[in-house]
């Protein structure tokens, strides 16, 4: 019988470099059948960022420690401790972080 609840302790996986430089992902858990959710956890060291793009996927960053900013249109925020960011898909934006950063990423893919 397949379980209902997906679960994982992040201490057993692993952290690889991703796309982006400066960056170690764990990717965690993923909606199954129709749901389009993903969760990855994310260390950015000191410098690690990207430049403005946009993807088709909306995004939900939630900052648990680390600091930087996100660049979106002609604006700036900044990014610390506790700050929960909503990117909608196709929003161009761009990130670079100034101390190490622990951030968790969920993605929705559009259908």
């Amino acid at each position: 019988m397949e379980e209902k609840i997906q679960y994982i302790y992040l201490e057993d996986i692993p952290p690889k470099k991703i796309a982006y430089p400066g960056f170690l992902g764990r990717f965690l858990v993923a909606g199954k059948g129709d749901s389009k959710l993903s969760t990855t956890y994310l260390e950015a060291g000191v410098g690690a960022g990207h430049e403005k793009h946009t993807h088709d996927e909306e995004e939900i960053i939630f900052i648990i420690e680390g600091s930087g900013t996100l660049k979106y249109e002609n604006k700036t925020i900044t990014l610390k401790n506790g700050t929960a960011l909503h990117i909608p898909s196709g929003v161009a934006h761009g990130v670079e972080y100034n101390k190490p950063s622990k951030l968790l990423v969920v993605k929705r893919m559009t259908p």
